[in-house]
């Protein structure tokens, strides 16, 4: 399975060149973004929110209103990620 390391910028398990390698690169790109960092801290945000708001649904299901919503922000910015660097493959590989 192919991965990167963002500390590094190294890739591993895909040879270079090929959708995997570029998605990758891809991710190494999305990082020196800023709006991944944004992004990164309102994922954060969100998840301590969808956290809390799921405790707090033992007493009180209007809290659902609250954790739903954040649930879906949490996992759509890693959806919206990996869309991004699908993107950028594509772009790259069919050059």
């Amino acid at each position: 399975m192919a991965h990167c390391d963002l500390a590094t910028g190294k890739i591993y398990g895909c040879k270079k060149g090929t959708f995997a390698w570029w998605h990758e690169k891809g991710h190494l790109e999305y990082n020196k973004t800023v709006l991944s960092g944004n992004l990164a801290i309102f994922q954060q945000l969100a998840f301590y929110v969808w956290m809390f708001s799921t405790t707090l649904m033992i007493f009180n299901r209007f809290m659902a209103f609250v954790s739903l919503p954040a649930l879906f922000i949490y996992v759509g910015a890693d959806v919206y990620e990996e869309l991004w660097c699908n993107k950028y493959a594509n772009r790259n590989l069919y050059k």
